[in-house]
């Protein structure tokens, strides 16, 4: 067993280990791939967009602008959102400004605390 990869996570989706992937919330969900990440947007639109519309603040506020680019393009997926026509990575541009869902990936693995592959949870002390 030591020769395993390990890994700091573990998908929700493939049940599989993940050193880099979607965190949504805290951590309560974690997909592993971009297309099961947008997949998960489509089925979560009703809470994104619940998000995006209940702000409580300007769009420039957010900690997620960094640039007029940035501010443009949730804008875009927003209008778009009002006529029902966003895509999925509209929702996901909206989801991670709204800090519903955000990509990460995880340096170091936790010797301790980690999952194989298979998504088996390894737990040493």
């Amino acid at each position: 067993m030591n020769n395993q990869i390990k890994y700091a996570r573990k998908c929700d989706v493939t049940n599989k280990g993940m050193n880099k992937g979607w965190v949504w919330g805290d951590g309560i969900f974690y997909t592993s791939t971009k297309e099961l990440t947008l997949k998960q947007c489509l089925e979560d639109r009703e809470h994104i967009l619940f998000g995006i519309n209940n702000l409580g603040c300007d769009l420039n506020e957010l900690d997620t602008i960094q640039s007029d680019d940035d501010l443009k393009e949730l804008q875009s997926a927003i209008e778009r959102s009002k006529n029902n026509e966003e895509t999925e990575s509209d929702l996901l541009t909206m989801g991670y400004h709204t800090d519903y869902l955000y990509y990460t990936e995880w340096d170091e693995i936790d010797d301790d605390h980690h999952y194989l592959e298979n998504g088996t949870y390894i737990e040493t002390i």
